[in-house]
């Protein structure tokens, strides 16, 4: 009913923001309010259009109403969120504070301008050497192209050389079956490459926890898509 609606709209206003990022705990923003409110629209469209039983009576759109949402700020004229100098000095200056297995992954990222999930999902065979240099070889799934490569320095080839070192010793048929660069040697994903989540919600970490900060002054919030915008610009 509206009634529900409007408890659960209350909830949201009065209840500090949860999940495992760096807002955890915080007093909710506009922007969590909105985006949670949307995500139930969009589940209870859902459950009616296909008639669960457990779907509402009364239509979506008369349960929710625009006045619900807070109104956002319009987004910036710039919509390319890369990752500045300004910024990326800091990220090395506290890169140390990282988990070990991230750094390198986080070195890659900024190298190749591969998509973050790409480089995750390295192989550990994926550098090569030819006679001009050295490369790095991933396939770029969201585009289904195999096999992209692109050029990378001495220095970063020592990094990938020194990860493939350290992955062949701690791995083993069980624990990365599919010979990944960065694979996941614990828990539920055993086997399987490090997240993307994991890759960003660590660099969000370290910039909430070291006071890393864009040029207006706001801490630096790292989107997926920032190293691959960075290599671009």
């Amino acid at each position: 009913s509206r009634s529900d609606i409007e408890s659960y709209i209350y909830y949201l206003r009065t209840s500090p923001m949860g999940g495992e990022s760096v807002h955890k705990g915080q007093t909710p923003s506009d922007n969590h309010i909105n985006r949670s409110i949307s995500v139930l629209e969009t589940f209870l469209v859902y459950i009616q259009r296909y008639e669960w039983a457990e779907a509402p009576k009364k239509p979506a759109g008369f349960l929710i109403v625009p006045d619900d949402k807070p109104r956002l700020p319009p987004k910036a004229s710039d919509p390319i969120k890369y990752i500045s100098d300004f910024v990326w000095d800091q990220l090395m200056f506290h890169m140390d504070k990282l988990p070990q297995d991230i750094i390198p992954l986080v070195i890659l990222l900024e190298a190749t301008g591969f998509r973050v999930s790409d480089v995750c999902t390295l192989k550990i065979d994926c550098l090569i050497q030819k006679e001009d240099g050295w490369w790095i070889i991933g396939d770029q799934r969201k585009v289904k192209e195999k096999n992209h490569r692109v050029p990378i320095s001495e220095e970063i080839a020592h990094v990938v050389l020194s990860q493939q070192k350290l992955t062949k010793e701690k791995s083993t048929t069980e624990t990365n079956p599919l010979n990944y660069l960065f694979p996941t040697y614990h828990g539920t994903r055993k086997g399987q490459p490090i997240s993307r989540d994991n890759v960003v919600n660590n660099l969000n970490k370290l910039a909430f926890e070291n006071n890393i900060v864009d040029e207006k002054g706001n801490v630096y919030r790292c989107k997926a898509h920032a190293f691959r915008h960075r290599y671009g610009v």
